[in-house]
Protein backbone atom coordinates (compact mmCIF):
# COMPACT_ATOMS: atom_id res chain seq x y z
CA UNK A 1 0.00 0.00 0.00
CA UNK A 2 1.17 3.66 -0.76
CA UNK A 3 0.67 6.01 1.53
CA UNK A 4 0.68 9.71 0.87
CA UNK A 5 2.97 12.12 2.25
CA UNK A 6 1.52 14.65 4.85
CA UNK A 7 2.94 18.01 4.89
CA UNK A 8 3.32 19.14 8.81
CA UNK A 9 4.34 22.67 11.07
CA UNK A 10 6.61 22.04 14.17
CA UNK A 11 4.84 22.64 16.88
CA UNK A 12 6.88 22.87 19.55
CA UNK A 13 10.75 21.72 20.36
CA UNK A 14 12.17 20.64 23.40
CA UNK A 15 16.22 20.20 23.80
CA UNK A 16 16.13 17.76 27.01
CA UNK A 17 19.89 17.51 28.79
CA UNK A 18 19.97 13.81 28.60
CA UNK A 19 20.88 11.53 26.03
CA UNK A 20 21.09 14.39 23.63
CA UNK A 21 17.66 14.10 23.10
CA UNK A 22 15.40 16.53 21.19
CA UNK A 23 11.48 15.85 21.19
CA UNK A 24 9.50 17.01 18.41
CA UNK A 25 5.52 17.76 18.44
CA UNK A 26 4.39 17.82 14.76
CA UNK A 27 0.86 18.87 14.24
CA UNK A 28 -0.61 18.27 10.64
CA UNK A 29 -1.37 21.69 8.92
CA UNK A 30 -5.30 22.53 8.07
CA UNK A 31 -6.05 19.19 9.65
CA UNK A 32 -8.45 18.70 12.35
CA UNK A 33 -7.40 15.71 13.36
CA UNK A 34 -4.16 13.52 12.65
CA UNK A 35 -4.49 10.42 11.38
CA UNK A 36 -4.46 7.83 14.39
CA UNK A 37 -2.04 5.43 15.47
CA UNK A 38 -1.95 1.81 17.96
CA UNK A 39 0.57 2.09 20.68
CA UNK A 40 2.86 2.21 19.26
CA UNK A 41 4.25 3.16 15.78
CA UNK A 42 6.91 5.17 14.28
CA UNK A 43 6.65 7.62 11.60
CA UNK A 44 8.93 8.15 8.49
CA UNK A 45 10.58 11.57 8.42
CA UNK A 46 11.68 13.44 4.86
CA UNK A 47 14.50 16.24 4.95
CA UNK A 48 17.13 17.24 2.93
CA UNK A 49 19.96 18.38 5.18
CA UNK A 50 21.45 21.57 4.45
CA UNK A 51 23.98 21.32 1.87
CA UNK A 52 22.98 17.42 1.32
CA UNK A 53 22.87 15.98 -2.41
CA UNK A 54 20.06 13.43 -1.39
CA UNK A 55 16.43 13.74 0.30
CA UNK A 56 17.01 11.63 3.93
CA UNK A 57 14.58 9.41 5.23
CA UNK A 58 14.21 8.16 8.64
CA UNK A 59 12.31 5.95 10.67
CA UNK A 60 11.39 7.34 14.36
CA UNK A 61 8.85 5.63 16.41
CA UNK A 62 6.52 7.60 18.16
CA UNK A 63 7.04 8.46 22.27
CA UNK A 64 4.21 9.40 23.72
CA UNK A 65 0.33 7.86 23.42
CA UNK A 66 -2.30 8.71 20.77
CA UNK A 67 -4.26 12.07 21.36
CA UNK A 68 -5.39 12.82 17.93
CA UNK A 69 -3.66 15.97 17.54
CA UNK A 70 0.16 16.23 17.76
CA UNK A 71 3.06 13.18 17.14
CA UNK A 72 5.66 13.19 19.37
CA UNK A 73 9.54 11.62 17.90
CA UNK A 74 12.60 11.76 20.61
CA UNK A 75 15.42 12.06 18.31
CA UNK A 76 18.87 10.87 19.62
CA UNK A 77 22.31 12.99 18.44
CA UNK A 78 24.40 10.25 16.69
CA UNK A 79 27.92 11.19 16.09
CA UNK A 80 31.39 9.47 14.02
CA UNK A 81 31.86 7.16 11.45
CA UNK A 82 30.52 3.68 11.42
CA UNK A 83 32.52 1.22 9.15
CA UNK A 84 34.29 4.61 7.69
CA UNK A 85 30.42 6.12 6.72
CA UNK A 86 29.89 9.12 8.60
CA UNK A 87 26.81 8.14 10.89
CA UNK A 88 24.06 10.94 12.05
CA UNK A 89 23.13 13.00 9.44
CA UNK A 90 20.11 13.28 10.24
CA UNK A 91 19.91 13.27 14.09
CA UNK A 92 22.33 16.19 13.66
CA UNK A 93 20.21 18.11 11.20
CA UNK A 94 16.91 17.99 13.38
CA UNK A 95 19.12 18.81 16.53
CA UNK A 96 20.97 22.06 14.60
CA UNK A 97 18.79 23.14 11.73
CA UNK A 98 14.96 22.29 12.74
CA UNK A 99 13.00 25.31 14.32
CA UNK A 100 9.66 25.77 15.60
CA UNK A 101 7.15 26.38 12.41
CA UNK A 102 9.33 24.27 10.23
CA UNK A 103 7.29 22.23 7.23
CA UNK A 104 8.66 18.88 6.98
CA UNK A 105 7.44 16.11 5.00
CA UNK A 106 6.03 12.52 6.60
CA UNK A 107 4.58 9.54 6.38
CA UNK A 108 1.50 8.47 8.58
CA UNK A 109 2.08 6.17 11.28
CA UNK A 110 3.02 2.52 10.41
CA UNK A 111 4.39 -0.43 11.88
CA UNK A 112 3.57 -3.79 13.29
CA UNK A 113 5.30 -3.40 17.18
CA UNK A 114 2.41 -2.23 19.18
CA UNK A 115 0.98 -3.31 22.50
CA UNK A 116 -2.20 -5.55 22.58
CA UNK A 117 -4.05 -5.71 25.34
CA UNK A 118 -4.31 -9.44 26.55
CA UNK A 119 -5.96 -9.09 30.41
CA UNK A 120 -2.05 -9.76 31.63
CA UNK A 121 0.57 -8.17 33.37
CA UNK A 122 2.98 -6.66 30.94
CA UNK A 123 6.81 -6.45 30.68
CA UNK A 124 8.67 -3.51 28.99
CA UNK A 125 11.93 -4.35 28.30
CA UNK A 126 14.53 -1.99 26.99
CA UNK A 127 17.76 -0.62 26.15
CA UNK A 128 19.55 2.79 24.82
CA UNK A 129 16.80 4.46 22.23
CA UNK A 130 14.99 1.63 22.00
CA UNK A 131 13.34 2.86 25.12
CA UNK A 132 11.21 5.24 22.78
CA UNK A 133 8.13 3.01 21.86
CA UNK A 134 8.20 1.68 25.85
CA UNK A 135 8.04 5.50 27.19
CA UNK A 136 4.89 5.46 24.61
CA UNK A 137 3.08 1.88 25.72
CA UNK A 138 3.94 3.39 29.34
CA UNK A 139 1.92 6.48 29.09
CA UNK A 140 -0.81 4.62 27.14
CA UNK A 141 -1.18 1.99 29.95
CA UNK A 142 -1.09 4.73 32.57
CA UNK A 143 -3.47 6.65 30.85
CA UNK A 144 -5.90 3.87 30.74
CA UNK A 145 -5.26 3.08 34.23
CA UNK A 146 -4.34 -0.30 33.59
CA UNK A 147 -5.52 -2.77 35.96
CA UNK A 148 -2.64 -5.58 35.81
CA UNK A 149 0.63 -4.94 36.73
CA UNK A 150 3.82 -3.13 34.85
CA UNK A 151 7.14 -3.84 35.31
CA UNK A 152 9.34 -1.47 33.30
CA UNK A 153 12.82 -2.83 32.63
CA UNK A 154 15.56 -0.34 31.26
CA UNK A 155 19.40 -0.53 30.42
CA UNK A 156 21.84 2.37 29.53
CA UNK A 157 24.99 3.29 29.95
CA UNK A 158 24.59 6.13 32.89
CA UNK A 159 22.52 8.39 34.35
CA UNK A 160 23.16 11.14 31.51
CA UNK A 161 22.22 8.32 29.17
CA UNK A 162 19.08 7.81 30.92
CA UNK A 163 15.92 9.11 28.78
CA UNK A 164 12.60 10.45 30.72
CA UNK A 165 14.27 9.18 33.72
CA UNK A 166 11.71 11.73 35.85
CA UNK A 167 8.66 10.68 33.76
CA UNK A 168 8.81 7.04 34.15
CA UNK A 169 9.57 7.14 37.52
CA UNK A 170 6.45 9.75 38.32
CA UNK A 171 4.06 7.12 36.44
CA UNK A 172 5.53 3.86 37.84
CA UNK A 173 5.24 5.90 41.66
CA UNK A 174 1.94 7.18 41.01
CA UNK A 175 0.69 3.57 39.89
CA UNK A 176 2.73 1.22 41.78
CA UNK A 177 4.04 -0.12 39.15
CA UNK A 178 7.58 -2.16 39.17
CA UNK A 179 10.39 -0.28 37.90
CA UNK A 180 14.45 -1.01 37.61
CA UNK A 181 17.12 0.51 35.76
CA UNK A 182 20.73 -0.93 35.25
CA UNK A 183 23.45 1.32 34.37
CA UNK A 184 26.90 -0.05 32.89
CA UNK A 185 29.12 2.49 33.52
CA UNK A 186 28.20 4.24 37.30
CA UNK A 187 27.17 2.94 40.40
CA UNK A 188 23.68 4.68 42.05
CA UNK A 189 22.37 4.96 45.56
CA UNK A 190 18.76 4.29 44.43
CA UNK A 191 17.33 0.91 45.35
CA UNK A 192 16.14 0.61 41.62
CA UNK A 193 18.95 1.10 39.82
CA UNK A 194 21.60 -1.01 39.69
CA UNK A 195 25.01 -1.30 38.24
CA UNK A 196 25.80 -4.05 35.15
CA UNK A 197 24.02 -6.08 33.10
CA UNK A 198 20.41 -6.55 33.04
CA UNK A 199 19.00 -9.02 35.53
CA UNK A 200 15.73 -11.07 34.54
CA UNK A 201 15.65 -12.28 37.90
CA UNK A 202 14.80 -9.38 39.63
CA UNK A 203 11.92 -7.81 40.22
CA UNK A 204 9.55 -11.40 40.86
CA UNK A 205 8.77 -11.38 36.88
CA UNK A 206 5.47 -12.95 35.72
CA UNK A 207 6.89 -15.45 33.63
CA UNK A 208 3.94 -17.67 33.45
CA UNK A 209 1.84 -15.22 31.92
CA UNK A 210 3.41 -11.85 31.29
CA UNK A 211 3.72 -10.64 28.43
CA UNK A 212 7.52 -9.69 27.33
CA UNK A 213 7.79 -6.45 24.72
CA UNK A 214 11.56 -5.79 23.82
CA UNK A 215 13.25 -2.94 21.93
CA UNK A 216 17.32 -1.90 21.84
CA UNK A 217 20.16 -2.96 19.95
CA UNK A 218 19.76 -6.23 19.01
CA UNK A 219 22.62 -8.10 20.41
CA UNK A 220 20.66 -7.09 23.41
CA UNK A 221 17.45 -8.33 22.74
CA UNK A 222 19.00 -11.48 21.28
CA UNK A 223 20.04 -11.43 25.04
CA UNK A 224 16.91 -10.76 26.10
CA UNK A 225 14.86 -12.98 24.46
CA UNK A 226 16.93 -15.91 25.16
CA UNK A 227 17.25 -15.04 28.91
CA UNK A 228 13.34 -14.89 28.83
CA UNK A 229 13.22 -18.23 27.06
CA UNK A 230 15.92 -19.97 29.75
CA UNK A 231 13.54 -19.03 32.52
CA UNK A 232 10.07 -20.91 31.30
CA UNK A 233 8.48 -17.26 29.11
CA UNK A 234 6.40 -18.79 26.18
CA UNK A 235 7.93 -17.58 23.35
CA UNK A 236 4.41 -16.12 21.90
CA UNK A 237 4.64 -13.67 25.32
CA UNK A 238 7.76 -12.24 23.69
CA UNK A 239 7.03 -9.21 21.33
CA UNK A 240 10.09 -7.26 20.00
CA UNK A 241 11.05 -4.90 17.28
CA UNK A 242 14.10 -4.86 15.49
CA UNK A 243 15.22 -1.30 13.96
CA UNK A 244 15.94 -1.51 10.12
CA UNK A 245 14.71 -4.39 8.27
CA UNK A 246 12.81 -7.29 9.69
CA UNK A 247 14.51 -9.56 11.16
CA UNK A 248 14.08 -12.71 13.31
CA UNK A 249 16.45 -13.31 16.48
Amino acid sequence: MRFKRLSTTLLSITIASYCSIKRLLDKLLNSPQIPAFRMTTGISIELKPEGGENIEIRQYSLSDKPNGKTYRISVKRESGDVSGVASGVMSNYVHDHLNVGDIIDLHPPAGDFFFIDRNAPVVLISAGVGITPMQAMLEKLADENYENKIHYLHACENSSQHSFLKRTTQICYENNWHNHTWYSSEESKQNNIHHGFIDFNKGDLPLDNGNFYICGPVGFMKFAKNSLLDLGVDHNNIHYEVFGPHAEL
